[in-house]
């Protein structure tokens, strides 16, 4: 963050006021890495850097387990959400 803060020439007194997120906690955030999500985000606005979040959630949708399973790479590790039409829970999968 303190890269992000000289690149937008705003000092920490000044992206607090412009967050919403106290002094505190940005100097906590700049020495332990540790923040709530909602500072985080709050923060990011601030700083016009929100987009950087879109990757996070830019997995795929599988419609049933089988699409989960047939897009398992090696590692075995797979991304998106599962679960019916709209994005809610299918509780209808079977395995």
């Amino acid at each position: 963050m303190v890269e992000r803060r000289k690149e937008h020439g705003m000092s920490q007194t000044a992206l607090a006021s412009k967050s919403g997120v106290s002094l505190s906690s940005l100097r906590r955030f700049e020495q332990s890495h540790e923040i709530s999500l909602t500072s985080l985000i709050n923060i990011a606005f601030a700083l016009g850097c929100e987009g950087d979040f879109e990757g996070l959630f830019a997995h795929p949708y599988y419609r049933d387990i089988d699409a989960v399973v047939a897009a398992r790479g090696d590692d075995g590790k797979v991304g998106g959400k599962v679960g019916g039409k709209g994005g809610k829970r299918s509780d209808n999968v079977s395995q």
